[in-house]
């Protein structure tokens, strides 16, 4: 049976099956986690692809692939120990990135998978920055004032000054999870929560600059927290810059914790 490669937009029943238990198989073996959701990759995006490597009618290789900015592609690689099928991957997302114009990839790894860290940084890849994966430990959240902060989605006039927090524009599929806080009609801060299967992400969590240091962003964060808690969660998780030691203080303080380190690595054309 012969060695096949398929980009697809949206994965079959079965394929996200195999995609899983080639996610459990390499994250048991190399105790390693990987930046995917399948439950949040389960509908099709349009700035996400999917790549799957097959042998025969085994699926031996799998690369989550996003592209949030033209010219730039993140990519989410699951493969066991092997060079040979490493190979073939990175190849693909290369000419993947070649067709479309990509000029660079950012491969996201955990800090412990030293394989594909070693194999990365052999070509030609370097870090470029690190992330601290962070889960909230729900019975720190107690009863405060700042819960009763108001947030709300915001409408087509706030668009103009969403763009300027962003530093650019918003996706329409973000905008329906987007929350923003305003006082005396200045926008000063947005957020962006994400749900899959009970599991709740927080992202695009912005504080206008001009308003930093004063208390907006820990008014909104608990806000946000009390208000997914009600909704009974199976988790709560966030993503924040190692670099970033403000935001990571405000969400040690908030109760959430490290489970885990995420390194970009680079490639440039």
């Amino acid at each position: 049976m012969k060695n096949e490669i398929i980009w697809k937009r949206k994965l079959t029943k079965e394929e996200r099956r195999q995609v899983s238990e080639l996610l459990k198989q390499v994250e048991n073996i190399q105790s390693v986690y990987h930046k995917l959701d399948l439950n949040f990759s389960e509908e099709e995006k349009s700035y996400a692809t999917h790549l799957l490597y097959w042998e025969g009618d085994q699926l031996k290789g799998y690369v989550w692939c996003t592209s949030f900015d033209v010219s730039s592609l993140e990519a989410t690689m699951i493969v066991p120990d092997s060079k040979v099928v490493l190979s073939v991957l990175l190849k693909e997302v290369k000419l993947y990135s070649e067709k479309n114009n990509i000029k660079e990839i950012l491969f996201i790894v955990d800090s412990s998978h030293l394989f594909l860290t070693k194999y990365l940084i052999n070509n030609q890849c370097k870090l470029l920055f690190s992330e601290y994966y962070m889960k909230f430990q729900m019975d720190t959240l107690v009863d405060s004032l700042s819960a009763a902060v108001s947030l709300v989605q915001p409408k087509s006039v706030n668009l103009p000054d969403l763009e300027l927090l962003l530093e650019g524009e918003p996706l329409e599929e973000d905008l329906i999870n987007t929350l923003i806080y305003k006082e005396e009609g200045e926008l000063l801060a947005c957020i962006r929560l994400e749900e899959a299967s009970g599991l709740w992400g927080i992202y695009g969590f912005v504080v206008n600059a001009n308003y930093r240091g004063k208390g907006i962003g820990r008014k909104v964060l608990s806000a946000v927290l009390h208000s997914i808690k009600e909704k009974n969660p199976a988790g709560i998780y966030l993503e924040v810059e190692t670099k970033n030691v403000p935001a990571y203080q405000l969400y040690l303080s908030e109760g959430f914790q490290v489970r885990n380190q995420y390194n970009y690595y680079v490639l440039k054309y």
